[in-house]
């Protein structure tokens, strides 16, 4: 039996720059010509998209109206200057789909995600998109990451670290998420939340 070398995402892509055919890579990877082909288009699109959010954003910034929190954008646009997942954006979009909702701005979303609620009577006070069929503690998580990571706007950021800092005051009052504690670890982390 001949040795294959494990496939990556860049060696593949490398490949194919260089001009190879799907074939011709599947042999040398020892995978099949369609798997080449879907993990090229997967790329391709990962691409685009990354491409499209950072022109976005930049027209944002330009027109300085990254700071008004309340300017409402398409959902795709939304989705896009925020780049989650797209597996995650997805769901986010059907839910707001579902609603009727058309336009979200950044402030909306953060109302889903982490709102600002006096005196929560549950953890779905203080984290409705829980409320959401399809969005999980996995979900959730990765998403608050990420836009805990994301540079659009000053006005942004300010308002996510309280936002932030609220929900850590709750999960150590009301002693994390169940017993596991898992939201407290992810959001009361030192480098989470100041």
């Amino acid at each position: 039996m001949t040795y294959k070398p494990t496939y990556t995402i860049p060696k593949i892509m490398k490949m194919q720059a260089e001009g190879r055919t799907y074939s011709q890579i599947a042999r040398h990877f020892g995978i099949s010509r369609a798997r080449v082909g879907q993990i090229l288009k997967r790329e391709r699109q990962r691409l685009a998209s990354t491409k499209r959010a950072q022109r976005l954003c930049r027209q944002i910034r330009a027109s300085n109206d990254l700071n008004d929190l309340d300017k409402k954008l398409s959902l795709d646009d939304l989705f896009c200057l925020l780049d989650l997942k797209p597996m995650v954006s997805e769901r986010f979009k059907r839910h707001f789909q579902w609603l009727g909702t058309r336009e979200l701005s950044l402030r909306q979303f953060m109302d889903v995600l982490l709102p600002i609620v006096d005196n929560p009577k549950n953890l779905f006070d203080v984290l409705p998109a829980f409320k959401i069929r399809t969005i999980g503690q996995k979900s959730y998580v990765a998403v608050n990451m990420r836009l805990s990571s994301l540079d659009v706007g000053e006005a942004f950021s300010k308002e996510w670290v309280e936002r932030g800092r609220r929900l850590k005051e709750y999960l150590i009052k009301s002693e994390g998420y169940h017993k596991s504690k898992s939201l407290l670890y992810h959001f009361g982390h030192p480098s989470q939340v100041n």
